[in-house]
Parts: structure tokens; sequence; C-alpha cells
């Protein structure tokens, strides 16, 4: 009976020894992943601002403003894909892309109009720069009611919702309609297009735009019914 009770404890003990074991390697690859993603943050960010790349937001208000011209285009984007090379240049190892996430969610747009649409973004430039009311209609749609560099205080409200259905559906509807310095309906099309996937691809960076859009989809079936 007492080897039996021996036997018992010494396998209590081995098991209580394991999960000691298992729970410091599990804090020591929490405490080493949190290094990580601090060195690299330091890292990408020291490449933002060593290329003196400009944060999305001013980009967005040069163009509302006609201020953003296909010279200043090319600049921008000159010195984002210079940051970006030298970003990924910062990992010690391909299966460490996770911790450039905040790098990329930062630069969503940048990466809209400088990578994945670049050439499209140029052609369309010249419709956008020719609309005189674009900063006006921003403003009325209450853009700035979601525009926060906090994404968590941001809740869906009345006055959040009907800002980002204004900026992503009236302001490109606009843009298809009246865009008048384009050769013909379909690249007008084309360029409204263009415009809703560039705010698209901003807002993602301001909010978790997903959530917030089925949040407000919510709040209107909860109204209607």
């Amino acid at each position: 009976m007492q080897r039996r009770d021996l036997d018992v404890s010494i396998r209590l003990l081995f098991i209580s020894s394991l999960l000691v074991s298992l729970s410091l390697c599990s804090y020591s690859d929490s405490l080493e992943d949190n290094l990580k993603e601090a060195l690299y943050k330091k890292c990408w960010k020291e490449c933002l601002d060593h290329h003196q790349v400009s944060p999305s937001h001013e980009a967005v208000l040069a163009l509302i403003n006609r201020k953003f011209s296909l010279e200043k285009h090319e600049k921008h984007c000159r010195s984002y894909n210079e940051s970006k090379k030298c970003a990924h240049s910062c990992l010690s190892s391909p299966n460490h892309e996770y911790y450039l996430r905040p790098f990329v969610r930062q630069n969503y747009l940048n990466d809209f109009i400088c990578a994945r649409h670049y050439d499209d973004f140029r052609k369309y430039l010249p419709c956008y720069q020719g609309h005189t009311s674009l900063e006006q209609y921003f403003i009325r749609c209450g853009y700035f009611a979601i525009e926060s560099d906090d994404s968590s205080v941001l809740q869906a409200n009345p006055q959040t919702c009907a800002a980002l259905r204004c900026v992503t559906r009236y302001i490109p509807g606009l843009i298809r309609q009246q865009c008048t310095s384009l050769e013909n309906a379909k690249m007008a099309h084309e360029a409204g297009d263009l415009m809703e996937r560039m705010v698209t691809a901003f807002l993602r960076e301001k909010l978790h735009l997903n959530r917030m859009k089925r949040q407000c989809e919510d709040s209107d079936i909860i109204k209607r019914s």
C-alpha cells in the first residue's frame, strides 16, 4: 500500500514538474515574441522616418485639396517603396513576416496608390484633381467623425454610420457621375470604382472596417424591425 502511494506521489511530482516546465517554456516564448515585435517595430519605424514617408492621411488631404500632383505622387511613392524595402530588410527570417503586420496596416493606402494601383491612380488623378467640390463633400459627409488615431474608441452610432456610408458610397458615386475630365462614361465609372477602393483602403488603416460595417448594418436592421 505504501509502495503504491509512493508510485502515485512520484507520478504526480513528475506531472507537476512537466507542467511547470511547459509553463516556463510558454513564458519564454511569449517574452521572445514580445521582444521580436518591439525590435522589428523600432526598425520599420526608423525606415519610415529615414525615407520621410508622409502618413496616408496627408495624401488624402492633399488629394481632396487638389494639391496632389503627378510629381508629388511620384515622389511620395518613391519614398514609400524604399521604406517598404527597408522594412523587409529588418527581418532576420522569411518566417517573421508576421511582425510587419503593423507596418502593412499603417500603409494600406500607400501600398494601394504606390504598388498595386500606381498606374491606375495616375491615370485618374486628373479627374480627382479637377473635381472642385471633392473637399466640400468629404466635409459634408462628416468624414472626420470616423477619422481617429484610436480605432478602439470608434463606435457604430448614427453619426459614424452615416459618415461611413457617405464616404464609401456617395463620393465614389459623385466621381462616376460628374468626372468631366475623362473621355467617356466608362472611364469615369472606373475612376469612381478606384476611388471607392482607395477610400476603403484608407479607412482600413483607421478602423476595423468590416466590423464597423456589420455593426452599422445590424443597427439598421434593429431600427427597421
